[in-house]
This record gives structure tokens, C-alpha cells and sequence, in this order.
């Protein structure tokens, strides 16, 4: 009987024992894992400053904004946002290759005209 007593006293004691173990243990892993998750945040948070992250960041939120449809998206900005802004500047340049054809036209009816 008493190696019956002798096991359950020294359960008792290692069971007081773990107690405390067991906390530090806890409180360990606890402080580790957060440690962790701000070395991650930090590293996150340092490629999103960087010219790359910013770029995927707003390609993302512009696929996400987009959709699949990317052609004809890219298409409807281009025929409602562009050209109507740029409608004066090609139709100035239109001119400006219309008077120097006439001019080369011009130039080229003299110097038959000449032979």
C-alpha cells in the first residue's frame, strides 16, 4: 500500500508542478505568436511602401473594380473619357497636315509648271 501512496503523492506534486509549467508555457507561445504576427505586419507594411506594392496594390484594385471584361472597359474609357478631350488637339493637327499637304502640292505645281 504505501508504493500505492508513495505513486499518488508524487502525481500530486508533479500535477502542482505543471501548473505553473504549463502557464509559462502558455505565456510563452502567447508572446512568440505576437512577436510573429508583428514582424509579418511590419514586413507587410514595408513592401506596401515600395513602388512594386503600390503598383499591385492599385492593378488589383483597378482588376477588382474592372472585372473580366478588360478590352471592352478599356475600350468605353477610351471612347468616352479620351477622345472627347483630345477632339480640339487632333482636329488642330488635322489642320496643320492639311495645310502643309497644300503647300507641298503647291509647291510641286510650280516646279512643273517651271520645267
Amino acid at each position: 500500500m504505501e508504493s500505492d501512496r508513495g505513486t499518488e503523492e508524487s502525481w500530486s506534486d508533479w500535477d502542482s508542478g505543471n501548473r505553473n509549467m504549463a502557464t509559462g508555457a502558455i505565456l510563452a507561445s502567447a508572446v512568440a505568436a505576437g512577436v510573429l504576427a508583428f514582424i509579418v505586419h511590419r514586413r507587410r507594411q514595408a513592401e506596401e511602401r515600395t513602388l512594386s506594392g503600390m503598383t499591385s496594390r492599385a492593378a488589383s484594385a483597378a482588376r477588382s473594380a474592372v472585372g473580366d471584361d478588360r478590352v471592352s472597359a478599356g475600350r468605353d474609357f477610351l471612347t468616352d473619357t479620351v477622345l472627347p478631350e483630345f477632339k480640339p488637339a487632333l482636329l488642330a493637327l488635322l489642320g496643320e497636315v492639311e495645310d502643309a499637304v497644300g503647300q507641298g502640292f503647291r509647291k510641286a505645281e510650280r516646279a512643273v509648271k517651271d520645267l
